[in-house]
């Protein structure tokens, strides 16, 4: 009896399952090792490899929208001379400057206001380990100085400007906070014994420190303590403020140790909302509001975007409007029309229209 053609279909699709079958446990290991079974998730939001500097430590973002990382070749630490990475729009990455002892963290001095130089980036590292530290200037040009040196402050493990142009860091050396005005130098803002680590400063001027502990300690402007307790994390967190896109604007926290990023309100209550995000050393909100996210052993960082949404006008389809808003803003750092979060409308942007035109999302 001749089969039917039901029977040879039915036939052909349990062959076509067991050879996918057999070929996805075949890649299995592949998979593994490539990292995709413990991929990064934030629901709601795309998670893409926006960067691989060497070794990048702590982020920070100029107002262009450049990214600058710190560097430290070692997974165990270490004080090694070398250059720090300038990341573009794009994701390229080069070295910054030239070879600076240990440089962890960094900020960028727009205005010029503590080195007297506009745009150049600050990078906090060590003389000798151990001995003073040194917060070395490079120059938009590359070239380098002395900003400020001291054995106060060695091993600074984060720098922030505040909005009135003050810069803060901390230093593992002090286990206190320091503040430079209009360039003096460095003075103790927050006494020690919080031992902080990390430091991101609120819209409206109060400091936020977290420690080894992961302890979140609250003071004023002016170095009062306000809350000894503010949130308490799993070991050592990377905080930041939000800054909208998606992410609000209430402070977020990465846990390296268990891979959790979460959101804090302002009454210290965390909510989880990502997962995935072990071995990680810092946590940058870049232009508008996306997340980015540090893998120093991994030579990565991370870009957290919102998912673009083609229906830029939300007038329920995707057509000609939408179109011609990603035009009018080409080239620029639009928000509304940077639907890939990639700081630049570009043909990227134009895809992500061009590729559901005349859907309603």
């Amino acid at each position: 009896m001749m089969p039917t053609r039901s029977q040879y279909s039915g036939r052909a699709q349990r062959m076509q399952f067991a050879l996918a079958a057999t070929l996805l446990v075949s890649m299995l290991p592949i998979l593994v090792c490539a990292g995709v079974a413990s991929a990064q998730s934030v629901p709601g939001f795309l998670v893409e490899t926006f960067s691989t500097p060497q070794s990048p430590n702590l982020l920070a973002f100029g107002a262009d929208g450049v990214l600058y990382a710190g560097r430290d070749d070692n997974p165990a630490g270490s004080i090694t001379a070398v250059p720090v990475s300038r990341i573009t729009a794009d994701g390229t990455a080069m070295q910054y400057g030239g070879p600076i002892l240990d440089p962890d963290a960094l900020v960028v001095d727009e205005a010029g206001v503590i080195s007297g130089v506009p745009g150049a980036v600050l990078v906090g590292g060590l003389i000798t380990n151990p001995g003073p530290g040194r917060i070395t200037a490079i120059r938009p040009d590359q070239s380098m100085f002395t900003l400020f040196e001291a054995p106060e402050f060695g091993n600074i493990s984060e720098l922030k400007f505040d909005a009135t142009g003050r810069l803060l860091f901390v230093s593992l050396t002090s286990s206190a906070s320091h503040v430079s005005n209009a360039g003096e130098q460095p003075t103790v803002l927050c006494p020690a014994g919080n031992t902080p680590i990390f430091l991101t400063v609120a819209p409206d001027g109060r400091l936020f420190t977290s420690n080894q502990a992961g302890t979140v300690r609250v003071n004023a402007a002016d170095g009062t303590l306000i809350n000894a307790a503010f949130a308490q994390f799993n070991g050592r967190a990377s905080i930041e403020f939000a800054q909208g896109g998606g992410f609000g604007t209430d402070l977020l926290a990465l846990e390296p140790t268990t891979g959790k990023i979460f959101s804090v309100s302002p009454t210290g209550v965390k909510t989880e909302i990502g997962s995935g995000f072990a071995s990680s050393e810092d946590l940058a909100v870049g232009p508008c509001g996306a997340l980015y996210v540090s893998r120093r052993t991994l030579n990565q960082v991370l870009q957290v975007s919102r998912v673009p949404s083609p229906d830029i006008n939300d007038d329920g389809i995707v057509n000609g409007a939408d179109l011609a808003f990603v035009l009018g803003a080409w080239q620029s750092a639009d928000c509304a029309a940077d639907l890939n979060e990639d700081g630049i409308v570009s043909g990227a942007d134009l895809a992500i229209v061009l590729g559901s035109w005349g859907e309603v999302p």
